[in-house]
């Protein structure tokens, strides 16, 4: 799923965001090779409850993006809400795009599993937001490596990606 503003905006820096406490492998994967083959700045967002648990986090990310040679910023906010440090982050380090993961299975109990494309859905800022579908490996296909770089020149952004 993309979300895009009422404006088209050029990628300039793509947040990741990493929110969960058991953060999944395939997700992250997927996340870093789409940045890698892009070849824009990206910055790894934790919102954690604890500064441990942040630090742990940080520390299973860097571990990801250094498997796959992604040099990134890595960023972790503690005890504020996900709406909020998505937003203050997103304006602080200029994101144009932010990447979460969208979960399959919705609890049928309300309010127990919200939604978090909907919870970010009315960001202020002009912020794009590509939903990965959790336990789905996304392969970068060898073209978008190859051409990011005039792509992006030429004023490539992320509504165009997804029509090819």
């Amino acid at each position: 799923v993309l979300l895009c503003p009422p404006t088209c905006v050029p990628m300039a820096r793509i947040m990741v965001l990493c929110h969960q406490s058991s953060l999944n492998g395939t997700y992250l994967e997927s996340a870093v090779r789409l940045c890698q083959a892009l070849e824009i700045p990206t910055v790894i967002l934790i919102v954690a409850n604890t500064e441990r648990e942040a630090q742990l986090r940080q520390g299973y990310a860097e571990g990801v993006c250094h498997s796959f040679r992604l040099q990134a910023d890595f960023d972790f906010v503690v005890g504020c809400d996900l709406r909020s440090a998505v937003s203050r982050v997103a304006s602080w380090r200029s994101c144009s795009h932010l990447i979460i993961e969208r979960q399959n299975a919705v609890s049928w109990w309300p309010g127990w599993n919200t939604d978090l494309l909907d919870q970010l859905r009315r960001l202020s800022e002009p912020l794009s937001i590509l939903a990965l579908p959790e336990a789905t490996v996304f392969e970068v296909p060898p073209k978008i490596r190859g051409c990011s770089a005039n792509l992006l020149r030429s004023g490539f952004t992320g509504t165009q990606m997804i029509h090819p």
